[in-house]
């Protein structure tokens, strides 16, 4: 037995049975292990010389880590058990916010942690050493008679040849959020430029057939949109589900979450309701076209037309993909971008 004063604590320890535990210790074999063991080799003098006052091999740990940094370093962290028991362990107060802003925003209450290089050893109490309920791989349970004491290694360097299997999450640097807004500033430019071309080009269809146009403001958009799946969706229907499809674009397998374009008409390529396919075309020429709504699906515009009677078949054929709808919502049109699903016509 042996006395060794560290940490602010006083332990008694024995280093024999210490040894004899970590015969028959397993270190998996992980790049987080291999890593450490690299870096064991390779520690300083000061450090073997802790390791070996417990009777320890440093390399005999199962470690984690969270991932490499930039710095080519990860954090890392791990547990060590010896045999004996403590003669004094520190008695920690907590301090009140008075007394820790009066103290320069420091604790001096003593802290069973020992600092050595890059390490942060950390001496537990009988009482904190509970039984982990979800254990990561450096989790010892402490056998009866020994005491634990954990590490932490912030920024352990990355020493093997091969690269590590993940990455720590870093929040990005000041020219990464520079070239982030710019990226999606320059996007946002392009898609209103993009609309507007289409704007422009839909109003120029339409005056050249002297079809009376008015554009919806995106609030009117989003009420078109809402008003349309009521109409036409069955009272029986999960409406939710149905808005995921149809204006959210969203669309759950399990709990794993899709995302896609939305569209309308996939009330109907989802089978909520039966709409007519074969007929669709003829069903909807023979519909009074007087004022209608034309909702184009990917750029997210409606038209209000008035005088749209020339609007039929082989006239919306030119679109790629539009909805559209009587101005009283008693029917409903679609013409996809799909070779294989519609035209979709649906009177309610």
């Amino acid at each position: 037995m042996k006395i060794v004063n560290c940490a602010n604590c006083i332990i008694e320890i024995d280093v024999e049975k210490t040894k004899q535990f970590y015969s028959n210790f397993k270190v998996a074999n992980t790049q987080a292990n291999r890593n450490y063991q690299k870096y064991c080799e390779k520690m300083s003098t000061e450090e073997k010389a802790f390791f070996e006052t417990f009777g320890l091999n440093p390399a005999q740990c199962n470690v984690v880590h969270f991932g490499i940094t930039r710095k080519k370093t990860v954090c890392c962290d791990g547990e060590y058990v010896i045999c004996g028991r403590y003669i004094e362990y520190p008695q920690t107060e907590q301090m009140t916010l008075e007394d820790f802003v009066a103290n320069d925003f420091e604790f001096d209450t003593p802290s069973p942690n020992e600092y050595l290089g890059g390490f942060m050893f950390d001496f537990k109490d009988k009482e904190e050493d509970w039984e982990a309920e979800d254990p990561d791989e450096s989790y010892i349970k402490t056998p009866e008679g020994f005491i634990k004491f954990c590490f932490e290694y912030d920024e352990l360097p990355w020493l093997l040849k091969e690269k590590c299997e993940t990455k720590e999450w870093e929040p990005p640097r000041f020219w990464e959020i520079h070239r982030i807004i710019k990226e999606k500033s320059e996007e946002k430019k392009e898609k209103e430029r993009l609309v507007k071309e289409q704007t422009e080009e839909f109003m120029k269809i339409f005056a050249e057939n002297s079809v009376k146009a008015e554009l919806l403001t995106e609030k009117q958009t989003a009420e078109f949109k809402k008003k349309w799946v009521d109409r036409f969706s069955p009272a029986n229907a999960d409406r939710k589900d149905i808005v995921d499809k149809c204006i959210k674009g969203r669309f759950k397998q399990g709990i794993k979450v899709n995302k896609y374009t939305p569209f309308l008409w996939h009330l109907f390529s989802f089978e909520y309701v039966k709409p007519e396919e074969s007929r669709a075309r003829e069903l909807y020429n023979k519909q009074q076209r007087e004022t209608v709504f034309l909702f184009s699906s990917y750029e997210n515009l409606v038209f209000k037309l008035e005088n749209s009677n020339v609007l039929d078949a082989d006239f919306v054929e030119q679109f790629t993909d539009v909805v559209i709808t009587s101005a009283d919502f008693s029917w409903t049109y679609a013409k996809t971008h799909e070779e294989y699903d519609g035209p979709y016509f649906y009177n309610s």
